[in-house]
């Protein structure tokens, strides 16, 4: 898979990443989130590492199911 990543250090207060847990749509959707310290209570469970992986994380598990 090509890395499309830049060689910037990513913002210690964004993340980005993709919901893993539901499958509702047929397609992934990246999810940019900054900053993540005015996240609210819900979004931080709604984007907590239980339901919410990585790009980097989300490529593994898709390589994982080739």
């Amino acid at each position: 898979m090509k890395d499309h990543s830049s060689n910037e250090a990513p913002s210690s207060d964004s993340m980005l990443g993709f919901h893993w847990t539901f499958a509702t749509v047929a397609h992934l959707h990246l999810h940019a989130i900054s900053p993540t310290n005015q996240l609210s209570f819900w979004q931080k469970i709604e984007y907590s590492p239980y339901i919410f992986a990585t790009v980097d994380e989300t490529v593994r598990m898709m390589e994982k199911k080739k």
